[in-house]
C-alpha cells in the first residue's frame, strides 16, 4: 500500500520508472532449456511466471504459428473452454 501511494505522489516519469523496476524484478525470467521435456518444463515456467510475462510469451509464440498450427491450436483451447 505504501508503495501505491508513494508511486501516485511521484512525477508520471519517475512513477514509470519504479513500476518498471518492481515488475522486472517479480518476472521470472525466460523459459530455461527443458530438463524432462518441454511441456513438463513449459508447465513449471508458466507456474512461477507472472501474468505479463504469460500474454507476451503465449501472443509471441502463437504468433511464430503457421496459420494450419494457429488454426489447431485455437480449435484444441476452446474445446476446453466452458
Amino acid at each position: 500500500m505504501a508503495l501505491c501511494l508513494a508511486i501516485v505522489k511521484c512525477d508520471p516519469e519517475d512513477a514509470a520508472l519504479i513500476m518498471e523496476k518492481a515488475l522486472s524484478d517479480m518476472a521470472r525470467g525466460m523459459p530455461i532449456a527443458p530438463f524432462l521435456s518441454v511441456m513438463d518444463e513449459a508447465a513449471f515456467w508458466a507456474d512461477l511466471a507472472t501474468p505479463m510475462e504469460l500474454k507476451a510469451y503465449a501472443l509471441a509464440c502463437f504468433n511464430r504459428l503457421s496459420v494450419t498450427e494457429q488454426g489447431a491450436f485455437l480449435a484444441y483451447v476452446q474445446r476446453g473452454a466452458v
